[in-house]
């Protein structure tokens, strides 16, 4: 590795969407030695775009992805191109780490030598993350499925019914399960999201001494994560006190029958982790008229939903455009 920036020490923070990961990365980010960053989905999504023979091209196209444009890094292009260009070979994971440093360099977090990510759907794509940073922690946070469920279906992406949510969380819990078997308990470390918000201090203090990092009171107060525009909406009690009394905040915000459908779906999987069922007998299939009805109702909010997630990303693409604009005049 080049003298060009020093290496980070990366805990990835993964799972299902709305099972805490950006909680837990406010935390753990809180450390004197750790930087919190917004999530990084281009991390395996520009790596094959990848050319070291034509490195303009390259950051050409980070500038260009909106994903790192909600990062908001000040002069990014600039900076960019002065930390990169020029400089003989760069390896891939030297440019992610230069991106990571102009974000803890905003910050006042210069010293930072710890990098929290918390990108729940990298759960899909440990193999190629690992090969990146083999020396990385996994962090795999899991949550009853039904408080999951409760907190995406009113947002503008994810699944729009109990039924496509119990398989959308069916699916991200099994990848963690068996990314867990793959590579060990020295790699990737399992987390009950109940158990960080009921016991803190004895959670945290594992999860610290598996990372590798302080546990502290700065730690254990949180708040480190600088939440972008573009998801505020989404992570508004992120950097408040945990708060065991919303634990079970899903059962008014469901009805007993999409609790039923979900426990049909994925109730022994449920079972599993160790929550309890809410249907004393078999749960119920949905019948004919009612997945009928399901069905058209994912439809109708789906399309929805896409002209809302459009509204949202505008603003985004704007400071893009802009960037670009500032770069080359």
């Amino acid at each position: 590795m080049t003298d060009m920036v020093k290496p980070f020490r990366p805990v990835f923070i993964c799972g299902c969407e709305r099972s805490g990961t950006t909680l837990l990365g406010s935390l753990l980010g809180a450390s004197s030695k750790a930087i919190v960053t917004p999530e990084s989905q281009f991390l395996t999504e520009l790596q094959r775009m990848y050319d070291p023979a034509d490195l303009r091209k390259f950051t050409d196209a980070l500038c260009r992805n909106w994903r790192l444009g909600i990062w908001q890094i000040n002069t990014f292009r600039g900076r960019l191109d002065d930390a990169v260009l020029g400089r003989g070979p760069v390896s891939y994971r030297e440019i992610i780490e230069t991106i990571i440093r102009l974000y803890a360099d905003d910050r006042g977090k210069s010293d930072s030598r710890i990098w929290i990510d918390h990108t729940p759907r990298h759960i899909f794509r440990l193999e190629r993350i690992l090969e990146l940073f083999p020396e990385a922690k996994v962090l795999n946070l899991v949550r009853d499925g039904r408080a999951v469920v409760a907190s995406v279906l009113p947002l503008d992406w994810g699944p729009n019914s109990c039924r496509s949510a119990a398989m959308w969380w069916s699916r991200s819990v099994g990848a963690g399960a068996l990314a867990e078997v793959a590579y060990g308990p020295g790699t990737i470390l399992t987390v009950r999201f109940e158990d960080l918000v009921r016991e803190p201090d004895s959670t945290l203090s594992a999860i610290c001494q598996f990372s590798g990092i302080e546990y502290t009171s700065q730690v254990r107060s949180g708040g480190a994560f600088v939440i972008p525009k573009y998801t505020k909406g989404q992570h508004e009690r992120v950097n408040k006190d945990l708060d065991p009394s919303r634990l079970d905040a899903w059962r008014e915000k469901l009805s007993k029958r999409d609790v039923e459908i979900f426990e049909y779906y994925s109730g022994d999987l449920l079972s599993y982790l160790g929550y309890r069922l809410e249907t004393s007998f078999s749960p119920a299939p949905p019948g004919y008229l009612e997945t009928r009805w399901i069905t058209v109702r994912e439809v109708a909010v789906g399309l929805l939903n896409y002209f809302r997630a459009r509204l949202r990303i505008i603003p985004v693409r704007i400071r893009t455009l802009r960037e670009r604009f500032r770069s080359t005049s």
